[in-house]
């Protein structure tokens, strides 16, 4: 793995590692192409998934993401 500007996200093989304190190990992926945008992650536990396309030039996936991975700790699904 390879340490990224990130605290707690490591990455390899395409596949980014995240680690924050409080959340599951798990992997996940951001990338975009053409004006969009994605990012995307597994919780392998407790058979979670999710995706979130974007065609937006200024959108923060990385922020996006904690955000998502903060709203289903706090309902419990992680």
């Amino acid at each position: 793995m390879v340490e990224v500007p990130a605290d707690g996200v490591s990455y390899g093989y395409g596949t980014f590692v995240c680690t924050r304190q409080g959340f599951p190990e798990h992997p996940f992926h951001m990338s975009n192409n053409g004006g969009f945008s994605v990012v995307e992650a597994a919780f392998p536990d407790e058979c979670l998934y999710y995706v979130v396309l974007s065609n937006r030039p200024d959108w923060r996936r990385l922020d996006t993401k904690y955000k998502i991975d903060d709203i289903l700790r706090s309902k419990g699904w992680i």
